[in-house]
């Protein structure tokens, strides 16, 4: 007998969407990734290699830490990224997010 298959990871599911041009499909992957932010790991997923890969992911992660700033700039995984990337673990690419952070908390902050 076979049991209910593990849920699968609205990231491989955009991958795959992406891949095949399904944007529908697409559509409901980031969804339901924006679905399961919180300010705990937001800025994980604002520096994985998924959010520096696709502008859509990175977008809308990136809106949600700006609307969380409050809660996100004290969560440990925000200090854990900003070591990391202090130390050279995160790619290069992750210096445009960083630098998108900046300027879209200051316009937040500049109203």
């Amino acid at each position: 007998m076979v049991g209910p298959s593990p849920p699968v990871s609205p990231k491989s599911v955009y991958r795959l969407a992406d891949y095949l041009s399904l944007d529908d499909l697409k559509s409901l992957a980031l969804a339901n990734l924006v679905s399961q932010l919180t300010p705990l790991n937001v800025a994980y997923e604002l520096y994985s290699d998924m959010a520096t890969y696709y502008v859509p992911v990175r977008d809308a992660v990136l809106a949600y830490a700006v609307d969380h700033w409050k809660e996100v700039k004290d969560a440990p995984a925000t200090s854990e990224m900003e070591e990391r990337g202090a130390a050279g673990e995160l790619g290069p690419a992750t210096a445009g997010t960083g630098m998108l952070l900046a300027r879209k908390l200051a316009e937040k902050l500049g109203k």
